[in-house]
């Protein structure tokens, strides 16, 4: 199978088609012989849905709406220059400041996706002074 999915792939590139072209046809070549009939489609379809539905993912809206709020707040800016006034003069001092504010900020909220949108709103302008 893996060699046919390759095959399609190459050949419609020697063609000369563009990239998202062969990777297309290359997925749905790839779908079709795994899913041969209609009922091991449905099957994947049902397992899909089933793995968004738990009430743990509800939360994540909130959590990244707390976030907002926080970086609205400046306690995210804040603790980035706090960071920054230990670290920043170190070799790589964005980087190893970045890491940690991460760190301090998702070990407090306990989200992810919450300290992506705290960190990376107020990182955003120093990055661009720096760069």
């Amino acid at each position: 199978m893996a060699l046919t999915v390759f095959a399609v792939m190459i050949v419609l590139l020697l063609l000369g088609f563009p990239m998202m072209i062969p990777l297309l046809a290359g997925t749905l070549t790839g779908f079709l012989m795994i899913f041969d009939d209609l009922g091991q489609l449905e099957t994947a379809v049902q397992q899909m849905i089933a793995g968004i539905r738990p009430a743990s993912l509800i939360a994540v809206p909130m959590f990244i709406f707390a976030a907002d709020i926080m970086t609205r707040g400046q306690s995210a800016g804040r603790l980035i220059d706090m960071v920054m006034s230990f670290v920043g003069r170190m070799k790589g001092g964005l980087a190893v400041t970045t890491a940690t504010a991460c760190t301090m900020f998702g070990a407090v909220s306990g989200s992810t996706q919450a300290t992506v949108v705290a960190i990376g709103s107020p990182l955003r302008p120093r990055m661009l002074k720096a760069g």
